[in-house]
């Protein structure tokens, strides 16, 4: 139910008051969220899809082309319930601080930059975040192209002659998101596998919410089998929004197979690739359990369980999956003892 003192949705509020806007998802990897999805989600008609940590992490961008042509941005956290529902109080409580701030209109917004009061549903991106998400804003909006994305190709074609120190996290953003183009497509495949540390990183980072063009999944999964441990699990984020058969399939040997997985690599499968987990994504449904059975070994006191458990089991696909799991008494004795630290936990709340 919505609060008596209702302000009407987000998305209402933005359209009343004169500005064209789009909504950004950046609670696991970044996608668009189309306007009626996003107005779905604040009249509570659907669940949010991809929650993290209790909370839809959402990048809201609006201009108003009668003022100026400046884009601004708002990144909010605002909570879900047990269900996965915004939780509407929340929300009108937010767009309370932006009237009182900003006024009705935005009247305010050219001359306070959208600038809002500290309050508990705005967060400040890091560096890769905000980097990323204005490479994205800029392409979705066919804003022309920035210089630092030809400084970082020229730099990708010949890492071995300039300096990766000289470009900004921006550039490598911003040439992220031109990854379908051929000559940067073909310098990737060239160099990937010899890229500095702190680029290999910055590109990993930026690909999480790029649809990647094949040739290069198939280099990335190729390259992880053989990388070093502290490339692996970037290599799997950069794969987040690569949602092929092939990528499903390669986190799913991860899972079945022999060796212990680390601990960054597991939180990467929960936070970017749990969709290759689910029983709906495959003809078994072993994967999900394989894959808490994996995480209940790598940490002997189940804190690691029983933190991504309640993460996963606020994702509206996985959530009966997940019940159910808990509630399979065929599985080892490895995983019934950390399943029951679950029950433990909530009988000493």
């Amino acid at each position: 139910m919505t609060s008596q003192t209702s302000f009407g949705t987000l998305s209402e509020f933005l359209l009343q008051a004169g500005t064209e806007y789009f909504v950004i998802d950046v609670s696991r990897t970044r996608r668009f969220i189309d306007n009626q999805t996003f107005f779905d989600y604040e009249t509570n008609k659907m669940p949010y899809a991809s929650p993290r940590q209790g909370n839809a992490w959402l990048c809201v961008v609006f201009w108003n082309k009668q003022l100026n042509q400046d884009h601004y941005m708002w990144f909010l956290k605002l909570p879900i319930d047990e269900q996965s529902l915004l939780m509407q109080a929340a929300r009108d409580q937010f767009l309370h601080i932006v009237t009182e701030a900003l006024g009705q209109q935005l009247q305010n917004i050219n001359e306070k930059r959208a600038q809002l009061p500290e309050n508990p549903f705005v967060f400040i991106p890091n560096q890769q975040l905000l980097a990323d998400v204005n490479a994205m804003i800029r392409h979705h909006l066919n804003i022309s192209r920035p210089e630092g994305a030809g400084r970082a190709l020229n730099y990708l074609k010949a890492p071995n002659i300039q300096a990766w120190s000289e470009l900004s996290v921006q550039d490598i953003s911003d040439l992220a998101i031109t990854v379908h183009n051929e000559d940067v497509q073909a310098a990737l495949l060239r160099h990937l596998e010899i890229l500095p540390h702190p680029v290999c990183v910055c590109l990993c980072s930026s690909f999480e919410g790029i649809e990647l063009p094949s040739a290069l999944i198939d280099a990335i999964l190729d390259y992880h089998q053989r990388c070093e441990q502290s490339v692996a699990s970037m290599l799997l984020r950069s794969l987040a929004s690569s949602r092929t058969t092939e990528v499903d399939q390669y986190i799913r040997s991860l899972v079945s197979g022999d060796e212990v997985l680390d601990t960054e690599t597991l939180i990467v499968i929960a936070g970017r690739h749990w969709q290759a987990l689910s029983p709906e994504a495959q003809e078994t449904s072993d994967s999900l359990s394989q894959y808490f059975e994996k995480v209940a070994i790598a940490e002997p006191t189940y804190a690691l369980f029983r933190g991504i458990f309640a993460d996963m089991v606020q994702i509206p696909a996985l959530r009966v999956f997940l019940l159910a799991m808990i509630r399979d008494q065929r599985q080892s004795e490895m995983l019934k003892s950390a399943i029951s630290t679950l029950f433990d936990q909530r009988h000493n709340a």
